[in-house]
């Protein structure tokens, strides 16, 4: 069977998650076979040691070198299809001693200085390997790589000449003779026979790297994000995110080129989630095992290297990890899940209690109504959503999220929505609060949101923040952060008070609501984005009435449009929508 035949089904779909491939890992590979390639790959490397290594190589590392060498589909593997992946840009991410910086940092490199030539890609002249620092892990890279070749006969019979700094590193093979036992004159040209790799920090970049006249054929990007503190600063991110995106991008040679991108995850803004996320990226994703448990039996335990991590070891530090109260870090690298079910605040069973929409429509006059927002303050759609939910609160304290937006919405785009729903909602009782934030420069929404009201005849009350008489919602730094203020609703989640549209479920809006609850854990926001969190935090400071128990449904009086039926009408033109849109 062909090492792209993997037997497993194929489901298309728009959007998924790095647990999504996680859940989909088999280190049984069904229908793989190692190639050619990877088979010289791995024997190159026991040339260069002199020796068999000390533990065999798994059969997963076979599968990440046939990746590399295009000889494999991983799309096929984890049973998802990409209509925009770029195959030449690979997102690795493996568990620590994994041995992932050694296959792809530094024999790699020798591989493609002893060759000249990647499989899938084809000639190699000059690439840049990244690392956190010049310092850090670009010299400690290179000086493995120098060292290596130092101790290695093999190699040393292979090159003319080798030259290594901290920065970099340049190999000159031997002249190669043709079939004649000639040596053309092409071939006699150093620069033919030359292999370079420079090393950059990911705070500079490798903007405008060459060598002479060759642009990079490659780039390699090993652990970038050092520590925690760095993957939660918004400067080293955006430093980062903009090096892979731009630097790299522009910087590569058009033409048979490739990047790798090696690490193990922080949090979801990690650069290398994104990357894995986004479906432009190739995927390679590898836990220590498929599953772990306290009483996972070893007939069922299936791991990535089980010659080396075998599941003894495993079970081992996964028990000291329960033990002292370290899973969360236990989880992250080794099993990539950067939080865990037991580090996790809002768990599973607390977004269960779901409700059918409708039914709270056929009552919403028993309900005060809410819509708490969250909006961008640019003229353009930034890197953040504009969020709004609806609430219907019920006379037990119970908040039902009725409706939901989580997009990114240019600056009126935002407006017009809040509208609609306003437009969608506010029948049912004839009034509805909204609460909108004041804090720094978005004080400018009320006054911008007033003037519409009278353009479109479209009316709310700006909801008053609790113990204050003034309109909007002003957070402090005094009060806490995000963080802070998310962790005081949480006491709803955990006694059932909030409830879920059932026909909500399966949008995006909620899907991203439910990525950033699943990612809050006590350390903070994992998530990418918290905008989500944030109109769910604003529960807490809005000045929020419970309806009396007794209330009942308005008089819908004698006009003969309102003698029917309130509930057909909501159906009608609020379920089915056909209420015209607002135009600016």
């Amino acid at each position: 069977m062909s090492s792209t035949e993997l037997v497993l089904p194929k489901v298309r779909v728009d959007k998924y998650s790095v647990n999504d491939l996680l859940d989909a890992v088999h280190y049984d590979f069904p229908g793989y076979t190692p190639s050619i390639h990877s088979l010289d790959f791995m024997n190159f490397m026991r040339l260069v040691l002199g020796e068999e290594p000390e533990n065999k190589n798994s059969l997963a590392q076979y599968f990440l070198m046939d990746v590399i060498f295009q000889e494999t589909n991983p799309w096929e593997y984890y049973g998802l299809q990409s209509d925009i992946a770029r195959p030449n840009y690979f997102a690795v991410m493996c568990h620590r001693e994994f041995s992932k910086s050694v296959l792809l940092g530094s024999m790699l490199t020798l591989y493609m200085a002893y060759r000249g030539t990647l499989p899938g890609f084809g000639k190699v002249q000059f690439g840049g390997y990244i690392g956190n620092s010049v310092r850090g892990g670009v010299r400690q890279n290179m000086q493995t790589i120098a060292g290596v070749y130092k101790d290695s006969d093999y190699l040393q019979d292979k090159f003319e000449s080798a030259h290594f700094t901290d920065q970099a590193v340049k190999f000159i093979r031997h002249p190669k003779k043709n079939a004649k036992g000639i040596i053309t004159k092409r071939e006699a040209k150093e620069g033919h026979r030359t292999f370079v790799m420079e090393g950059y920090g990911a705070m500079a970049g490798p903007r405008g790297s060459r060598d002479g006249l060759v642009r990079p054929q490659f780039f390699i990007i090993d652990d970038v994000i050092k520590n925690a503190a760095d993957a939660r600063s918004d400067v080293i991110l955006g430093n980062v995110n903009q090096m892979i995106e731009e630097d790299i991008g522009y910087a590569l040679s058009t033409s048979n080129s490739f990047c790798i991108y090696i690490g193990t995850p922080f949090n979801l803004r990690d650069p290398l989630m994104n990357a894995l996320i986004d479906g432009t990226w190739t995927p390679i994703v590898f836990p220590i095992a498929e599953k772990i448990s306290l009483d996972i039996k070893k007939k069922d335990f299936r791991g990535s290297w089980e010659d080396r991590h075998t599941y003894e070891k495993v079970m081992t530090k996964y028990r000291t990890a329960v033990h002292k109260g370290t899973l969360a870090a236990f989880m992250q690298e080794m099993m990539l899940r950067v939080a865990s079910e037991e580090d996790r605040v809002i768990k599973d069973n607390m977004l269960e209690t779901v409700f059918d929409r409708l039914d709270i429509m056929r009552n919403g006059a028993m309900y005060n109504w809410y819509i708490t927002t969250d909006f961008t303050t640019t003229g353009s759609k930034s890197s953040d959503f504009s969020a709004m939910a609806v609430w219907a609160v019920s006379n037990n304290g119970d908040y039902l999220l009725v409706d939901l937006v989580v997009r990114k919405l240019e600056l009126k785009e935002q407006y017009t929505k809040l509208l609609e729903l306003v437009r969608k909602y506010k029948p049912m009782t004839g009034y509805i609060n909204v609460g909108i934030e004041t804090s720094g420069q978005q004080k400018a929404h009320i006054f911008a949101l007033k003037e519409l009201m009278s353009k479109h005849n479209t009316y709310f009350t700006v909801a008053f923040q609790k113990g204050k008489n003034t309109e909007g919602i002003m957070r402090t730094s005094k009060d806490g952060n995000k963080f802070e203020y998310f962790m005081r609703v949480v006491p709803l989640f955990q006694t059932g008070k909030i409830w879920f549209a059932r026909e909500l479920l399966e949008t995006s809006d909620y899907k991203e609501l439910e990525t950033e609850l699943t990612y809050v854990t006590h350390l903070g926001f994992g998530a990418k984005h918290d905008d989500a969190l944030d109109i769910v935090s604003q529960l807490n400071e809005l000045n929020i009435i419970i309806p009396m128990k007794n209330k009942a449904l308005p008089d819908l009086g004698s006009d003969k449009e309102l003698s029917k039926s309130y509930h057909e009408i909501w159906e009608a033109e609020v379920i089915e929508e056909s209420s015209s849109s607002i135009i600016f």
